[in-house]
């Protein structure tokens, strides 16, 4: 029998990747489910800057902030993080949220690699 397993040095060399490499938070309005084989959203918006923090082994999170002139009047109801290239690196898709200039919306995400 084999076991194997992913160390915490490997674990956070990964997250480091993906810090280094997710650089824009897209949002957009398309609700359809999100694919593995998506390469953008299907109707994006805005585009933001991220910044990103370890949170922990294997863990990094991007954080966006959409401001009170960003996206008003639109249902936002999908996000993303984009790599330097443009890249589309994940696509998460939830209810519809209707931005007004009433509010900021903070958005982040939490990229986490572990072992199985």
């Amino acid at each position: 029998m084999v076991t194997k397993t992913v160390t915490n040095s490997g674990l956070n060399t990964v997250r480091d990747a993906l810090a280094s490499a997710g650089s824009d938070l897209v949002v957009g309005t398309d609700t359809t489910p999100p694919s593995v084989t998506d390469t953008t959203l299907g109707a994006q918006v805005v585009s933001k800057s991220t910044t990103t923090a370890d949170v922990g082994t294997g863990k990094e999170e991007f954080s966006a902030r959409l401001l009170t002139t960003d996206a008003n009047g639109d249902d936002l109801a999908e996000v993303g993080l984009e790599d330097s290239s443009g890249d589309l690196l994940t696509r998460l898709v939830f209810a519809a949220l209707s931005k007004t200039s009433d509010f900021e919306l903070e958005i982040q995400i939490t990229a986490e690699v572990s072992n199985p």
